[in-house]
């Protein structure tokens, strides 16, 4: 750190060229590479240390000093010719500032000084930005162009940090607004700027009211089809189906601040991800104090394309190829946003139409495949609903492997719909006329659920016992709709 702070502090000497000096291409160089070893062991530390342990090394260092010190470096203090190696010098120093603060609140308060500076850089007067422009103004004294590695960082900031969340500017989120509608209408890709949004409107799963209402109205005011980039309707699956079979960078699917190292032909499924990921920051919640931003983010994706998407695309696990892993990617977050604007939601705003409707029954039938699928549960028998028989006959998943991590949440993300719909809006649906349909998915899953009542942890070996309490929750509401379904029934053959 040391040697990076005299190499920031001198930059005059080694990054300028004009009549005084000329570039130093061997401490240029110096300077990147410990800009990249800081970063890689912040993210994946070393033998002797964790990167938690790292970036708390870091902290009793002056490196929020250099952070500081680089972000007021004025271009137009410099000659023209060094304006590119200043622009990097800025961008490499941001890579290690987004790792630091990973995860990590003290390093996060730490940076939250650099905020008003990271965005001067990036904007100055927003009345000044040109999307013709790229790079740095030097007349302006800020970056005016495609640099998201300042916004990572500035999301990297708040990111899960619940007391940060709480101060943002409504200011702030307008800027990040103005950067978002630039990157859209000069035809980028970058999801830098929009991450900002997505960080800010829920903390570690827990919504940030404010904060989803001042990003709802930033997406507003230019209009949301301006900022974001959705891909709806048959077309828009057929593109997303296209760039999914031709994605290159599926290792770098759970960095999102991974943005330089992806490849370039991936970016417009990485930014359509990004927004579908900020969707889903603003459909959480549950009550009165979220009976606008549910709605809101249904006018934009109607879960009925939800739906239709998890039923055209195929479950990662029934195809393989370069496209398997970002398909499961999407399906957890269409899952998501159904689980938030169909399911989870006020009883009273229950849509349904969408409930009732044949493609959203058909999706109940095949979420009930893919889950039989996906826990490995023994074929159905004809033994009673709920009974040891049946129990016995399912605790062969005990012999599968254990459910990677990302298998682990596409599972979860099945439940969470399960326990959610059979929990909420189906008791409002099940009386409806047009509901039958429903009533005999909603049979289906009884006697698939079941058994997995009686079964036990040593039974589900392969399952985590966060996903086997989740599992018992979705299996006890699916059996508790199923039994209110059956004694209405009887009560209305009796008055019949």
């Amino acid at each position: 750190m040391a040697e990076l702070g005299h190499l920031i502090y001198s930059f005059e000497n080694w990054g300028v060229d004009d009549q005084f000096s000329t570039m130093d291409n061997p401490k240029i160089e110096r300077y990147q590479k410990l800009c990249a070893k800081l970063r890689m062991l912040c993210c994946a530390g070393d033998r002797d240390a964790t990167p938690k342990q790292v970036q708390d090394m870091i902290y009793e260092t002056e490196f929020v000093s250099h952070v500081t010190y680089v972000f007021r470096l004025k271009p137009k203090d410099f000659h023209k010719t060094c304006q590119e190696v200043l622009m990097q010098t800025i961008v490499q120093v941001c890579s290690i500032g987004t790792a630091y603060a990973r995860g990590n609140p003290k390093n996060q308060h730490a940076l939250y000084a650099i905020v008003e500076d990271a965005l001067w850089l990036m904007q100055g007067n927003a009345a000044t930005l040109d999307p013709t422009k790229v790079g740095l103004d030097a007349s302006a004294g800020h970056f005016s162009g495609d640099q998201p590695e300042i916004g990572m960082l500035v999301a990297a900031i708040f990111r899960d940090n619940c007391d940060l969340c709480q101060r943002v500017s409504q200011e702030l989120v307008e800027k990040f607004g103005t950067l978002v509608e630039l990157e859209r209408r000069r035809g980028g890709f970058s999801p830098g700027y929009l991450s900002f949004f997505r960080a800010v409107v829920s903390a570690n799963n827990q919504p940030v009211v404010r904060n989803q209402s001042l990003v709802g109205e930033a997406l507003q005011r230019p209009g949301p089809d301006t900022s974001l980039h959705l891909l709806l309707g048959p077309r828009g699956a057929e593109r997303i189906q296209f760039l999914a079979s031709r994605f290159k960078s599926g290792a770098l699917l759970q960095d999102s601040e991974a943005v330089v190292r992806r490849n370039p032909e991936d970016a417009e499924l990485f930014y359509y991800i990004s927004c579908l990921d900020l969707l889903v920051g603003l459909a959480q919640g549950h009550g009165s104090r979220h009976i606008v931003n549910k709605p809101f983010v249904a006018s934009l994706f109607p879960p009925i394309e939800a739906i239709h998407l998890l039923i055209r695309l195929p479950p990662s696990e029934a195809t393989s190829g370069v496209g398997s892993s970002v398909t499961r990617f999407m399906r957890i977050r269409w899952l998501w946003l159904l689980h938030g604007v169909l399911y989870d939601v006020e009883t009273a705003l229950s849509d349904v139409d969408t409930l009732c409707s044949p493609e959203h029954v058909d999706f109940c039938g095949r979420l009930l495949q893919w889950l039989e699928q996906a826990l490995r549960l023994a074929p159905p028998t004809n033994t009673p609903v709920g009974s040891a028989r049946q129990a016995a006959a399912a605790s062969s998943t005990s012999d599968y492997p254990m459910l990677g991590e990302e298998e682990g949440q596409y599972v979860r993300a099945r439940l969470q719909c399960v326990d959610a719909f059979f929990g909420g809006p189906y008791k409002k649906v099940k009386d409806a006329a047009v509901a039958e349909g429903l009533l005999v998915v909603c049979r289906s899953y009884a006697k698939r659920f079941g058994p997995l009542v009686r079964l036990t942890g040593r039974q589900l070996l392969h399952v985590t016992r966060r996903d086997q309490e989740l599992l018992q929750v979705a299996a006890y509401r699916v059996l508790a709709a199923h039994v209110s379904a059956t004694v209405l029934g009887r009560q209305q053959e009796v008055q019949i």
